[in-house]
């Protein structure tokens, strides 16, 4: 389920759709270490997501500070510049 926590019945979603994998929205991630906010939502979505069995990504991981707090708060895969820029054609198989 992608761009989680945008709207308002998200909750809901997770309950009732069957879904593997949570993509948390990048707007509660880029400012996330200044935001202790953002940084209690995401929080929860990690607990409740991993509660329900389902994985977890972060979208817009930009910094190793804004990595290390989602490593501790336990999140499963990120996504973002500090990873790899968005590409044109996908890498050959190998």
């Amino acid at each position: 389920m992608d761009d989680f926590g945008a709207g308002f019945n998200s909750y809901s979603y997770l309950k009732h759709f069957p879904v593997d994998i949570l993509k948390i929205d990048g707007g509660f991630i880029t400012n996330l270490h200044n935001d202790p906010v953002d940084q209690l939502l995401v929080k929860s979505m990690i607990d409740i997501s991993h509660s329900l069995g389902k994985k977890t990504v972060a979208e817009f991981v930009e910094d190793r500070d804004t990595l290390k707090m989602l490593q501790d708060f336990g999140v499963d895969f990120v996504q973002g510049y500090l990873i790899g820029k968005p590409q044109r054609a996908l890498p050959p198989k190998h």
